[in-house]
């Protein structure tokens, strides 16, 4: 890999980790509730901690790829030093570029499908033309994650070809929501304020 290349990898790679710090991190959210709580309470994540599977683990060997995990047992980051994670010879943008190498490793980031992933940040870096840092949103059951992000880096174009040279998530593991239990506004509302400690009650 030339010193050019290897400065534009290292450029990509830094800005995907800044993408992925500044997303907003809300899966568990802040209870403040007006008049009844007199500051924003702490976060409430409740989702649990878990490891990786031995087949992530076998996907990550297999691409030949140094990955970090997060919290969900999916890649925090996901790189190939002094190379690149792999090739996408045709593709019309480097969104859908990203999308491929995605669903050519499900496993790795056990995400079922990438039809959850919606592209929300597809434009070449600020001052480039080939080099890119995609955003995907995650959505389950066809609501947008608030927490679940996917950040791809791509450099090429449409003539030349791609090359994925980093990937970096806090997405949890992929799963359609469960349970039957229909709530209206004022019950959510209500057990919603018990969860976080302000015992209210409504009547009507």
């Amino acid at each position: 890999m030339s010193m050019h290349v290897r400065r534009r990898v290292l450029l990509l790679v830094a800005v995907c980790l800044f993408v992925l710090v500044a997303l907003p991190s809300t899966g568990g959210a802040v209870g403040n509730i007006e008049e009844i709580t007199p500051q924003a309470l702490p976060d409430l994540d409740t989702r649990d901690a878990v490891a990786p599977t031995s087949d992530q683990l076998a996907a990550a060997e297999s691409l030949g790829a140094s990955v970090t995990w997060n919290q969900f047992g999916t890649p925090a980051s996901v790189i190939k030093f002094g190379g690149v994670l792999g090739t996408v010879a045709k593709a019309p943008d480097a969104a859908s570029a990203a999308k491929q190498f995605l669903a050519a490793n499900t496993t790795l980031f056990q995400l079922g499908s990438v039809d959850s992933l919606q592209a929300i940040a597809t434009s070449p870096l600020v001052g480039t033309t080939d080099d890119y840092a995609i955003v995907f949103r995650q959505s389950a059951g066809g609501l947008a994650s608030l927490d679940g992000f996917v950040t791809v880096s791509v450099v090429g174009n449409a003539k030349a070809g791609w090359k994925i040279v980093f990937a970096s998530s806090n997405v949890p593991r992929d799963n359609a929501p469960t349970g039957t239990d229909a709530l209206d506004p004022v019950e959510a509302f209500t057990a919603a304020a018990n969860d976080v400690g302000a015992n209210i009650s409504w009547s009507t």
